[in-house]
Order: C-alpha cells, then sequence, then structure tokens
C-alpha cells in the first residue's frame, strides 16, 4: 500500500513539471521534514544549560550539573569523590580511575596537583614527592602543554616523553 501512495505522489507531483523539478520538490520536503524533526528533537532534549551551578539553590540532585544538592545548595563533587563525566568535580578536578586504586569512577587530581596517595592522581598519573606526575614512557608534553614528569625523570627532547636522564 505504501509503494502504491509514493507512486501516487510522484506523479501528483511530476504533472505540469520536468523530472528534474519534481525531484527538486520531493529533495526539498525530504530536507525540510529532517530539520522539522532535528529541530523539534532538540527542544525535547534537556540542555546543559538547564541544570544549576555550584551555590545555586537546589531541592534534589539532578537538578545540579554536579548531580549533588547538599543543604539546599548545589555542590561540586570532592577530592575522590563518586561521580560519572557529567558531574562537575570541584577546583578543577578531573573524573576518573586511579592506578590500582579499584574505587572507579571518582573525582582525582590533574598532574602537576599536590597528592597524599596514588589514590588522589587520575589514570596514567602518580602520586610522588607529594605531586601528581607522569612516570617513565608518559608524554610530558600534550596539545602543546608541558606535563611534569616524576621526580628523577627529564621531559626527552626528541621523543617528548618522561624518561631517566643519560
Amino acid at each position: 500500500m505504501e509503494g502504491e501512495r509514493f507512486d501516487a505522489l510522484t506523479r501528483t507531483l511530476a504533472r505540469g513539471r520536468s523530472r528534474r523539478a519534481a525531484l527538486t520538490s520531493l529533495a526539498g520536503g525530504v530536507l525540510a521534514a529532517a530539520f522539522a524533526r532535528l529541530g523539534h528533537g532538540a527542544a525535547a532534549a534537556p540542555s546543559a544549560a538547564a541544570c544549576k551551578a555550584k551555590n545555586k539553590k537546589c531541592d534534589k540532585n539532578t537538578e545540579c550539573c554536579s548531580k549533588l544538592c547538599k543543604g539546599g545548595k548545589c555542590r561540586c563533587r570532592t577530592l575522590r569523590a563518586p561521580c560519572d563525566e557529567s558531574a562537575d568535580c570541584c577546583q578543577g578536578r578531573i573524573c576518573l580511575t586511579s592506578n590500582g586504586c579499584n574505587d572507579g569512577k571518582r573525582c582525582r587530581r590533574q598532574n602537576g596537583e599536590t597528592c597524599a596517595s596514588k589514590c588522589d592522581c587520575a589514570t596514567g598519573i602518580q602520586c610522588k614527592g607529594g605531586k601528581c606526575c607522569n612516570p617513565a614512557g608518559a608524554p610530558c608534553l600534550i596539545f602543546g602543554q608541558p606535563q611534569l614528569c616524576c621526580p628523577g625523570l627529564i621531559c626527552g627532547p626528541i621523543s617528548k616523553k618522561c624518561a631517566i636522564p643519560v
């Protein structure tokens, strides 16, 4: 039945027009329908701006960007607090697992930040000398930004990886 209706529609569109004009009208209709559908879907989806920032009033966790409403205000996730990619961690922390901690995704410190244990630092970063740092073999230049190599290591001038000096 659908095939017959489509054929009837194309015949109606083609009457008094060239095939090119009929196909252009049909293609325009398909594109218009696709854009209308996309616009409708985007309006129905919740936007990231709809969540509330830190210290804004809230009643429940789902209202906050951090997914944490405490004491009637949105709060950020503290160091080693459970998190997911959409939850805000405090002070630029990042939501990742850690080397050998088996505690799942948590707010962790990044390269160069102070640390007290290996579980404070993000995956691939170690806690040495009280700082989260990159171990031997890890990149020491990421997107043009220098990364701290662990004590006793240097950034290889050619390899751009943390290495033992020779």
